[in-house]
Order: structure tokens, then C-alpha cells, then sequence
């Protein structure tokens, strides 16, 4: 290891790597500027459990430790690649773990996938999961063996796990294939609007666009914004916000009239 110097530190050199951030909140700042005392002050360590572990085990980054391994060997495993394939797609391989844990734990909780609030959290999750999956080589739903990996791995100390695992498996699966039965179709009119873009040398997505390929292939919004940065694109929220809101004003008037027809 080189010798350290006051000048690394918040820089980007990986050999200096931030372990304990204390942040004291003390006072309230208002628009004004003016602080005020905090009833009750206290102090931010920002000494997380998996930066405890990454510092306990001796390596670099959370993705390093033993509990970020298990989920990695496995896809590494599933995909037939190599350490080379890794180290080049790392953010994708790191973004599939973490989303299997994400999608494991809020399953064990009583999380379904859905349209609203943390339900939808969740299918946004298992849709980006399978999509980046896509990316790296699988053609076949594939998060299910993921997310086993994570109940194996942390049911011990967090037993829902154990006793919701055949939910967990099953509901993962019939997300991600209710997905992939759109995917494909979804990619291709992204291409198509992509290639539309180019022609009239536009940057930006309509918003209406972008909610057809939410409303028609169940893709999230983050996820079109995600394909459509890769081609160095962007979406207009404010438009898709409109149509978002446009379309549930539409189905609120429809079950409406339905009720009144009743």
C-alpha cells in the first residue's frame, strides 16, 4: 500500500477508502438561514453493517464480502462466463445482486408485485433484474435461483425468509415471466423510436412515448430511461407525468360509469 496523504482523502484513488463519516446534527437551518438547536442531537457514525464487514474481511467493496459472493458466484455460475466477463459488466453483475436481495426481503415481508406504492417498487425491481439479465446473456427467467441463494444465505437470522421461501421463488418467477412475454416487443419499439430519434436528430423522448411503453410493455420509467442513456437519449418526464395522470383520470371516469350503469 502506498503512503497516505492528507490530499487522497475524498479523491478518487482507490486506495483511500472512507470508513467512518461522523456527522453531528445539532441545528435546524431554515429558508432564512437561521438555526435553531435540535431538541434532541445526535450523531451519524455512517459505520453501516456491510461497511463493517467489507472492513472486518479485509477487501474493498461491500460487493467483496460474503455477503454479496454467494449471489455473484452463482450468476457467474448460471451465465458460464469468466472473471474477465465480470470484471468488465461489473455494475450490471453488482445492480442483479442487489436487486435479488431487495426482491427476496420484500417478498418475505408481504410484498406482491403491483401498480402502487411499495408493490410497485417491487415489480420495478424484478423487471430492471430481468432486463439487465437480458443484457448479460439469459434468455429464460432467471431470478429465481438468485433469491434462493439470499434465503439460504440469511434465513438463519432472518427466518421469514425460510418460511416464505416457496413464495418468494414462485412469485419471482411469475413476475419475471409476465415480463419477458413483453420484453422483446418492448425492445424493438425502443429501437424503433431510437432510430426515429436519430433520423430527426432529436434527444429527447416524448413523455406519451415513454408512458405507451409503460401502459403497452410494462416498462417503468426508469427502465426506458435507462435504454434509452445507453444510446445517450432522455426521456420528457414532465409529458410522462401528464400521461400517467391522463390515464388514471381515464379510469376513474370508467369505473365510475360503471358503477353508475350498476
Amino acid at each position: 500500500m502506498q503512503e497516505q496523504r492528507a490530499e487522497g482523502v475524498n479523491s478518487e484513488d482507490d486506495e483511500y477508502i472512507e470508513l467512518w463519516n461522523l456527522v453531528f446534527m445539532q441545528y435546524n437551518r431554515d429558508e432564512q438561514g437561521k438555526l435553531t438547536p435540535l431538541d434532541i442531537p445526535a450523531v451519524d457514525t455512517g459505520m453501516g453493517l456491510e461497511r463493517l464487514v467489507s472492513v472486518l474481511q479485509g477487501v474493498k467493496s461491500t460487493y467483496e464480502t460474503d455477503l454479496f459472493q454467494p449471489i455473484l458466484k452463482r450468476l457467474v455460475e448460471m451465465l458460464g462466463t469468466d472473471q474477465q466477463h465480470y470484471q468488465g459488466q461489473r455494475a450490471i453483475y453488482h445492480a442483479i445482486a442487489d436487486h435479488s436481495r431487495s426482491i427476496a426481503f420484500l417478498l418475505a415481508e408481504g410484498v406482491r408485485p403491483g401498480n402502487g406504492g411499495r408493490e410497485y417498487v417491487l415489480r420495478r425491481l424484478i423487471r430492471r433484474a430481468s432486463y439487465l439479465g437480458k443484457t448479460l446473456g439469459f434468455e429464460r427467467p432467471f431470478l429465481a435461483s438468485l433469491v434462493e441463494v439470499v434465503v439460504d444465505m440469511m434465513g438463519e437470522c432472518y427466518p421469514e425468509l425460510l418460511s416464505q421461501r416457496t413464495v418468494i421463488v414462485e412469485r419471482t418467477t411469475d413476475e419475471e415471466k409476465r415480463f419477458q412475454r413483453t420484453l422483446a416487443s418492448g425492445l424493438r419499439q425502443i429501437e424503433v423510436l431510437v432510430e426515429q430519434l436519430s433520423e430527426q436528430g432529436g434527444t429527447i423522448l416524448s413523455g406519451y412515448e415513454a408512458f405507451k411503453l409503460h401502459d403497452t410493455y410494462g416498462f417503468p420509467l426508469d427502465l426506458t430511461q435507462k435504454i434509452l442513456g445507453e444510446h445517450g437519449l432522455s426521456v420528457n418526464v414532465a409529458e410522462y407525468e401528464e400521461g400517467r395522470q391522463e390515464q388514471q383520470q381515464r379510469s376513474r371516469s370508467a369505473t365510475l360509469l360503471k358503477r353508475r350503469s350498476a
